[in-house]
């Protein structure tokens, strides 16, 4: 019996300790968070372009690297109930990893249906750009595009 006992206290410790393992290693490595990103639109409509004034008004992103997920990286943009009102459908979003090195990380998702984001950010200067080409999105627009910009900060 005692033979047995201690079987499962040794199985029941490597599996603790792999569990322990894996928790370590499924962190973050690395975190960017940026300002509210803002720039300009330019919408295609009734055979014309229209610029305006844009951004994530309200939404601020998140973007969390980890090192399980060596090609991919998932975007948070927070809070979640307001970027679902301004037409970010997928509040948690994950997007591939298209270039980087140690300047620059260049990222694409689909955080709406209609849309394509594609993310430049530069942590050494602490900014991103943020671009969107999207379809049919807002105010029944054509097409439209957005050059956005925001300061961001990162932490390991």
């Amino acid at each position: 019996m005692s033979r047995f006992k201690n079987t499962v206290i040794h199985t029941s410790t490597v599996i603790f300790l792999m569990l322990l393992c894996y928790s370590v290693q499924a962190k973050s490595i690395t975190t960017i968070t940026c300002n509210e990103p803002e720039g300009n639109r330019t919408d295609f409509y009734e055979s014309e372009f229209k610029e305006i004034n844009d951004g994530f008004a309200g939404v601020t992103p998140k973007i969390v690297f980890d090192n399980n997920k060596a090609k991919q990286v998932t975007v948070f943009f927070e809070p979640a109930d307001i970027a679902k009102k301004t037409g970010i459908s997928n509040p948690i979003t994950v997007f591939n990893i298209v270039a980087q090195n140690a300047d620059k990380i260049s990222i694409i998702g689909q955080p709406n249906p209609n849309g394509v984001h594609l993310y430049s950010l530069f942590p050494k200067l602490g900014m991103g750009y943020f671009t969107i080409h999207r379809y049919n999105n807002i105010n029944k627009v054509e097409a439209s595009t957005a050059t956005l910009i925001a300061k961001c900060n990162v932490t390991p």
